[in-house]
């Protein structure tokens, strides 16, 4: 026994202090791993959140928020743009990527006009391709509050959310999110649909029945035998 232990004191000891000065070693295993997990995190938050873009205007927004844009359609109304991302797996890796947008407060003054949604990169290059691998032209058509895209086109899905708003998504997205830097809205007149095959009626358009649009209205008026329905156009029917 010795003074010190005598004396109601109890010494310490640790494998450290009968190891030589050369041979101990710090637990980094842990700091490290630590490390490595807060360096992945940084990355996937990078592509998924950082990826910022503009609508329209010099602001910029970030995946998962929105923006407001005017297009020609709805005048001093503005539609609220929403880009999402999601995670592609592929063998060996995978990519974030421009995967869906949500587009709303869509006004009735859009009724029968084609929305057309591109995206761009930093530079000056043309529109990047967002789906069935070239395709860069997100064509969606307001018919009267519901919103459908032509039947020809592959690659992406589309959900009327309500009268005001819908949601676009792509099959097998192809833009990183990386690199969308800008998205641009625009309204055209509807090149998808025609009256004769579902599309917005005017006076004087061959309707879908054959005969000849004598009366139209894009926000609709009370019709039917009690009058509980709503109708958008009234057709003549042919000579025939």
């Amino acid at each position: 026994m010795s003074e010190y232990e005598d004396a109601g004191y109890q010494a310490e000891y640790s494998d450290d202090e009968l190891l030589p000065e050369h041979t101990r070693r710090p637990n980094t295993l842990g700091v490290l791993a630590g490390v490595v997990l807060l360096l992945a995190g940084s990355f996937f938050l990078k592509t998924t959140l950082a990826s910022n873009i503009s609508i329209n205007s010099s602001g910029v927004v970030q995946f998962g928020q929105g923006q407001t844009a005017t297009t020609a359609c709805s005048g001093s109304n503005t539609l609220m743009v929403t880009p999402q991302s999601s995670f592609t797996n592929a063998s060996g890796g995978g990519a974030q990527n421009f995967s869906s947008v949500v587009v709303s407060g869509v006004p009735v003054s859009c009724y029968g006009k084609d929305l057309i949604i591109n995206a761009y990169d930093a530079s000056s290059n043309p529109a990047l391709a967002l789906f069935a691998s070239t395709a860069t032209d997100i064509v969606v058509l307001d018919n009267n509050g519901t919103f459908v895209i032509s039947s020809t086109v592959t690659g992406l899905t589309i959900v009327t959310n309500s009268m005001t708003s819908f949601t676009v998504t792509f099959t097998t997205p192809v833009a990183s999110s990386a690199s969308v830097y800008k998205l641009t809205v625009q309204s055209l007149e509807n090149r998808i649909l025609f009256c004769s095959n579902g599309g917005t009626c005017s006076q004087g358009d061959q309707g879908p029945g054959g005969g000849t649009i004598v009366f139209a209205v894009f926000t609709g008026f009370p019709c039917g035998a009690n009058m509980a329905s709503i109708c958008h156009y009234i057709e003549m029917a042919p000579h025939t």
